[in-house]
């Protein structure tokens, strides 16, 4: 049995050039047209999985509703907190915490922002996250809409990279209102099953990474 699992990043929000997690901006008039590009090739989705914050939700609840699909929205899912910098513009990073900022893009498995969530934390809430939906959804198509962070780490979950490097937010890009997607298949064992990284007898590969919108590349 395989569960399909299409990654769709929020497209632009309003609140721009920020180190923006569970910050709420909603969307640009340019996100909203993103998204509605990216979507035009979204087929056959059982079941509709978005972050609770409304550069998420406002789309994906939109899009579930005209299509007549089966819905939820999970805090599970939200951004990674990134605590008092939360929100905060990259000028503003830049100028009064550079040396701070500075070693926390360099050894985010090591420094976390003030009062923010450790990039442990945030990797192990994604995981159980997904466990539970692949439990519920299994066999199914589901559509995920969420955030750079969350999608990086479960790229990287599913090739086996080290999730606690800063390659992931430094060499790793997911750009708005693209989509990655993934293909799960549940079972005992499998094909070369020594090449696939493997939890909870569920196998993950990659079919595609980072596409964007047509007219938006």
């Amino acid at each position: 049995m395989t569960t399909e699992l299409i990654l769709l990043r929020h497209g632009q929000p309003e609140l721009q050039n920020s180190l923006l997690g569970q910050t709420d901006s909603k969307l640009s008039d340019f996100g909203w047209q993103q998204m509605q590009a990216s979507s035009l090739n979204l087929k056959d989705i059982d079941h509709v999985i978005t972050s609770p914050l409304l550069r998420c939700k406002q789309f994906a609840v939109d899009y579930a509703i005209k299509n007549g699909i089966p819905f939820e929205c999970l805090e599970s899912f939200q951004e990674c907190n990134f605590g008092d910098w939360d929100g905060l513009s990259y000028q503003q990073l830049n100028e009064e915490h550079s040396t701070d900022f500075e070693r926390f893009l360099d050894s985010p498995n090591k420094v976390h922002p003030p009062n923010g969530e450790t990039l442990s934390d945030f990797n192990t809430r994604i995981d159980k996250a997904l466990e539970l939906a692949l439990e519920e959804h299994q066999g199914k198509k589901i559509l995920l809409v969420s955030h750079g962070g969350v999608i990086r780490s479960l790229v990287a979950w599913c090739l086996k990279l080290d999730r606690l490097s800063n390659i992931l937010f430094r060499s790793f890009s997911i750009d708005y209102a693209s989509q990655t997607h993934i293909e799960l298949f549940h079972g005992e064992s499998l094909p070369n099953e020594e090449q696939w990284h493997h939890a909870e007898n569920v196998f993950p590969l990659l079919r595609n990474l980072n596409i964007l919108p047509r007219g938006f590349s």
